[in-house]
């Protein structure tokens, strides 16, 4: 029986329309609503033609309050998503430079507001020119990995095959492997982990009067300044969800790295190994060292599956 959905009656629809053009405009430098409506009439005007007045409140400032509400309530999702980069910038300017463009330009398309960052990474290459873009850019990309972790897929892992298949090796390792969706790598020039630990530990406020070199805050003071983002050599870390379900970062060594990166593109256990014959010697005397140990660390995580990542949860 084909079920036919009723249509919403046409004022409905006009009003609904209109409450969703007016509430996600974005608010003005004091958080107040813009007083021009979209069909260039004063909003005290026409929000007396879709609403009604309240005991306390006329039309447009009852409208104004869902209009902040709106943006209130996305701009704290984005606050608490991206708490690394709401530090380096501080509130407003993270707000004004990076949130509301963003939201303007990338709408939530989510039923989730957990997934109200998603496209913040491309937004960054998109759009944004101001200082510091690849250390921001980076800022995003583990902010969001945390994020997206902890709601992540986790697959069936190699482990429960081995068991299943008698502790058949020879079959487990020649077949085709990935990590788990929930696991992310990265290669930095900077330690951003040691970093954003070290910025969690105190709100967005107080290190809004510290100042990190190259951006400029407004509310800097003196001499006072974010503790050291170290830069010794370059950094492996590996993000994941535990078994515990708590998301984590480790960091790893380039030959650690470098082997995962196999699997995050799909590789059997068999031909990750001849990969390793052709790295650099450094590589090669580092897996001959710790291979067995890196292999049974994963399997007993169950970073390893057979199942083809998807960003599907």
């Amino acid at each position: 029986m084909n079920i036919v959905e009723p249509e919403a009656p046409k004022r409905l629809k006009e009003i609904q329309e209109w409450f969703a053009r007016v509430i996600t405009r974005p608010l003005d430098e004091d958080s107040k609503m813009n007083p021009i409506a979209p069909s260039g009439k004063t909003m005290e005007e026409e929000a007396c033609e879709y609403i009604l007045a309240s005991p306390t409140l006329k039309p447009a400032e009852r409208i104004q309050l869902y209009n902040q509400q709106y943006w209130w309530r996305l701009l704290n999702t984005l606050h608490t998503t991206f708490p690394l980069l709401t530090r380096i910038l501080g509130y407003h300017r993270f707000n004004e430079t990076i949130a509301v463009p963003y939201l303007v330009k990338y709408p939530s398309q989510h039923w989730s507001l957990g997934f109200l960052g998603e496209d913040l990474s491309r937004w960054m290459k998109e759009e944004y020119s101001g200082e510091e873009k690849q250390l921001l850019s980076d800022a995003i990309a583990i902010d969001w990995a945390y994020n997206f972790s902890f709601f992540a897929a986790h697959h069936p892992p190699i482990v429960k095959e081995m068991s299943s298949n008698g502790n058949d090796f020879t079959r487990v390792m020649s077949q085709q492997a990935h990590l788990q969706p929930h696991i992310f790598l990265f290669e930095l020039d900077y330690d951003l982990f040691g970093f954003r630990d070290h910025l969690k530990q105190k709100s967005p406020d107080f290190w809004s009067s510290h100042h990190f070199p190259h951006l400029k805050h407004e509310l800097a003071e003196g001499e006072k300044h974010f503790p050291e983002l170290k830069r010794e050599k370059n950094y492996y870390f590996v993000l994941y969800r535990n078994l515990t379900n708590v998301v984590v970062h480790e960091e790893i060594s380039r030959g650690e790295f470098l082997l995962l990166e196999c699997f995050q593109k799909g590789s059997s256990i068999e031909k990750a190994c001849e990969w390793l014959e052709s790295q650099d010697k450094e590589v090669r005397d580092e897996a001959a060292a710790h291979l067995q140990q890196w292999i049974q660390k994963w399997v007993i995580n169950h970073w390893l599956t057979s199942i083809l990542n998807s960003e599907d949860l």
